[in-house]
């Protein structure tokens, strides 16, 4: 039985804004209208796409009745779409797991647990460990995106953020943040210990080594000006405006987390704000094409096992919390 009727056809708003447009619960219902259909559109991109994982061949599937399970008769294995990624082992109905991503693409500033919780009718635990894995999934699509390439200008800043909370409780502190850009995408790393090697680990994982490094703030630039650098960095000024639009794209992503940061979040303990700055960054880089940020969303189902959240962590956070 579908989860959703809303008995009229799927249509699009148009408009001249592409920031203003989304995936509308018409669209999604023709598209995902049933359990079914989703686990569907799992198999065909996890499977179809690529191949059975056990001897790559790509026919010769069924479903296995009553069962998230598809036979693959040349090998004679067992395949759940689901199985290692965000949703797996999940006894929530995958079109509310569906429903929930469409939200999460569709939000300005983001969806705390509470909204989650109340709009699908689910626990505080699920309605958390949803959001949580959401954030992990669109980690995971953008982690091997990677910014500049040769004489190309990476825009970088380090930022603090406020409050953070500590693993110790009850402790609020602050975070430093380095955000780059290059035009076409944002990419964010919490800098837990301010040191040169910190800064240029976490810039050789996100920009491409021949790339052009510009800065306009002082604390970043002499960091990354520090003798044993291997990178030149160059300093603007903050008035001369030579680089105004990748310099306004940082100041813009920075508001952009702090609106959402303080609007549905409140604070963010220490070990997870790198998480919540993926969420931002996925809808962030895909402001000019945002009714495709639910696609996106749904167009892979990378493996999510605790070794793969943690290594994505580890190329996150610099330092040691």
């Amino acid at each position: 039985m579908a989860l959703f009727d809303l008995g009229y056809a799927a249509h699009e708003y148009k408009t001249s804004r592409t920031s203003y447009r989304g995936t509308s619960l018409q669209q999604f219902y023709e598209a995902f209208p049933t359990d079914d259909a989703c686990l569907d559109h799992m198999f065909r991109v996890r499977f179809l796409k690529h191949g059975c994982p056990k001897c790559g061949g790509f026919g010769d599937w069924y479903r296995l009745e009553g069962l998230r399970s598809f036979h693959h008769q040349q090998c004679h294995s067992n395949r759940s779409p689901t199985a290692d990624t965000l949703l797996n082992g999940t006894q929530i109905p995958l079109q509310l797991w569906f429903y929930a991503m469409l939200h999460f693409s569709n939000s300005a500033h983001g969806l705390s647990r509470t909204f989650v919780q109340r709009h699908l009718g689910i626990a505080q635990h699920p309605a958390f460990r949803m959001g949580r894995q959401i954030r992990y999934q669109m980690a995971a699509l953008d982690d091997k995106t990677m910014l500049g390439g040769q004489d190309t200008p990476v825009f970088v800043r380090l930022e603090t953020i406020r409050p953070i909370i500590r693993r110790a409780k009850g402790r609020h502190g602050s975070a430093r943040i380095l955000i780059a850009n290059d035009g076409s995408a944002v990419k964010t790393v919490v800098i837990a210990r301010s040191t040169p090697k910190h800064l240029r680990d976490a810039l050789t994982i996100k920009a491409y080594p021949d790339s052009q490094l510009v800065t306009d703030c002082p604390s970043a630039f002499k960091l990354m000006s520090d003798a044993s650098s291997w990178r030149q960095v160059q300093y603007q000024s903050p008035v001369l405006g030579l680089h105004s639009d990748l310099q306004h794209q940082n100041y813009g992503f920075l508001k952009y987390f702090q609106l959402m940061f303080r609007t549905q979040y409140k604070s963010i303990s220490h070990h997870r704000l790198w998480l919540y700055l993926k969420e931002a960054e996925f809808r962030y880089s895909r402001r000019a094409r945002s009714h495709e940020t639910f696609w996106d969303l749904v167009s892979q189902f990378p493996v999510l096992t605790p070794e793969r959240k943690q290594a994505l962590a580890d190329r996150n956070v610099f330092g040691c919390l």
